[in-house]
């Protein structure tokens, strides 16, 4: 079987030399720690392999390293023990900067290779195969003017990846899709909606509702929070439907907002007289729907109370 393979060119500060016992004994640890956010991409449609193709030690700033042109790998991987700056994942320049750490009354102590470190790290890989935060969709309950209730996404290493090795269904998608292409803006997450969106209501017992009022409140990505004021709103058909119309989502519209979208979860509310219900469409699930059934209308059922 053929696979997806990837190099990675790895930088680390000179101060983490000394501090794990010179370069050949810090270069291995990097390796065996590679090794195994390797081993936790399974279940795609090829093998994936992340390659190290070269080592070198930096001074100065960890931040700027992850600007340096890539010339001979596919990403960047920065290593730094300094607790002042913290890591993640840099899209633009296709890099990592891997700074993690424990902190015990406000003492910042390295923890680069604990396993919670692999298991973040692990995050960060799967946003270098074009993976969104699930967590990113969440929102708190008292930042929802409107309903007032939570959302929580599904489990997840892209939601939080501390002691979690499973990958939902709509990352796995979006890792395939990705497949062995590597590029500063990879679309597959805006190309990957489906082409219509409707909200179907019916009543407790099943009926369609005609002439319900539809509004959807966007959740920006990253704020966990609903917006006050609606950016859609239309009317149920005699048949219970209402159809958006255009993606909410605005895929591709502006590509450097977050996975070039306009957000990353809505807020669906319905009302007819003083029946008023509520239901959630985040781009996980509309996504996930484009995978399963591509080309088919994305239906979000919303039974009026």
């Amino acid at each position: 079987m053929q696979s997806w393979d990837f190099t990675v060119d790895v930088r680390y500060s000179t101060a983490m030399v000394t501090a794990h016992g010179g370069d050949a004994a810090l270069q291995s640890t990097i390796r065996s720690q590679l090794s195994t956010v390797e081993s936790r991409f399974v279940g795609f449609d090829k093998p994936i392999h992340f390659t190290p193709v070269s080592f070198a030690s930096y001074t100065g700033s960890a931040s700027d390293q992850t600007a340096v042109p890539l010339p001979n790998a596919d990403l960047l991987m920065v290593y730094t023990e300094d607790t002042s700056i913290g890591g993640g994942w840099d899209g633009a320049h296709q890099a990592i900067l891997h700074d993690f750490y424990t902190e015990s009354s406000g003492v910042k102590v390295p923890a680069t290779f604990s396993s919670n470190a692999t298991d973040g790290l692990t995050h960060e890989f799967g946003h270098f195969r074009g993976a969104i935060d699930m967590y990113a969709q969440n929102v708190d309950a008292p930042s929802n003017p409107v309903s007032h209730t939570s959302y929580q996404s599904v489990t997840s290493i892209m939601d939080y990846p501390y002691g979690n090795l499973v990958w939902d269904d709509y990352t796995r998608c979006i890792i395939n899709k990705s497949a062995g292409a590597v590029a500063s803006v990879v679309p597959v997450v805006a190309t990957t909606l489906p082409p219509t969106y409707e909200i179907v209501v019916t009543s407790s017992n099943g009926a369609v509702v005609s002439g319900a009022s539809v509004s959807l409140y966007p959740v920006a990505w990253y704020l966990n929070a609903v917006a006050a004021t609606a950016v859609v709103s239309g009317t149920t058909t005699p048949s219970g439907v209402f159809q958006l119309p255009t993606d909410p989502f605005q895929p591709l519209l502006n590509v450097s907002s977050p996975w070039a979208t306009a957000a990353s979860n809505f807020l669906v509310r319905v009302q007819k007289g003083a029946g008023v219900s509520y239901g959630w469409l985040p781009i996980s699930v509309a996504g996930l729907a484009q995978c399963s059934h591509p080309g088919q209308p994305m239906v979000v059922p919303v039974t009026l109370a």
